[in-house]
């Protein structure tokens, strides 16, 4: 009877996590999408908490309990060692053969995104969707991936915007261009193109040209872009 209780409970966690786990996934659902920070800590903790409770409920009149709680509390210290020590020995050969450097473009499989922080243990990913996805090396190694400073098929993004006049026309294309090649987004290597078609009293309307690491990346370009400098708007 203990045991169907605890096999009760197990399912039904399991359950309320899935059903979160699926809400959260919804199409549209950006309020929440960094919510996997959380869930991923709260759902190990309840976990492990489920698994010691359990254990005490089943076995805790048995003679045995003591040693069998530490045998197991061993063994689960070992594992934590043993996942984090693999992660860092595939991070350690990763690096070496790769040299993967903050801002270059990666792909893996369907996940793609810029490189923002490279750690011990995992590398932290910008994807196009604007979520920072943490991947551990041990599934690069164990993949095939892409490691460039752009896509080689992506193609020039070209967008018009409207600025105020707050500089002369030299100021205005340095500044662009140097927003553009500063950004995440953009591959340093290939030339910025900026033309003024529009030169009104009050603002200028660019014709703006650039290399994107990953076409996925147009949308962000974009808004860096007006977000880094005064946009009235498109044209």
């Amino acid at each position: 009877m203990k045991f169907l209780i605890i096999v009760l409970i197990g399912f039904t966690v399991y359950i309320l996590f899935r059903a979160v786990r699926l809400i959260l996934a919804r199409p549209g659902n950006h309020r929440w999408r960094n919510a996997t920070i959380v869930i991923v800590p709260l759902e190990m903790l309840v976990w492990t908490a489920y698994f010691f409770r359990s254990l005490d409920y089943l076995f805790s009149t048995r003679s045995y309990y003591d040693y069998l709680l530490t045998a197991l509390l061993i063994i689960g210290f070992g594992l934590l060692v043993w996942f984090y020590l693999k992660e860092i020995v595939a991070g350690a050969f990763f690096k070496l053969q790769h040299r993967p450097k903050t801002g270059r473009h990666l792909q893996l499989g369907d996940m793609e995104g810029v490189i923002r922080r490279i750690s011990a243990t995992h590398m932290s990913l910008d994807t196009p969707d604007g979520v920072i996805v943490k991947i551990p090396y041990s599934r690069l190694t164990g993949n095939v991936f892409s490691l460039s400073t752009h896509k080689e098929h992506a193609r020039d993004f070209r967008f018009n915007v409207r600025f105020d006049k707050q500089w002369d026309k030299d100021e205005t294309i340095n500044r662009i261009k140097t927003a553009l090649l500063l950004s995440p987004y953009c591959s340093y290597k290939e030339p910025v193109e900026v033309k003024i078609e529009d030169d009104s009293p009050s603002t200028y309307t660019c014709d703006i040209a650039v290399r994107p690491l990953s076409q996925r990346f147009d949308s962000r370009i974009e808004k860096g872009l007006r977000d880094s400098l005064a946009v009235v708007g498109n044209q």
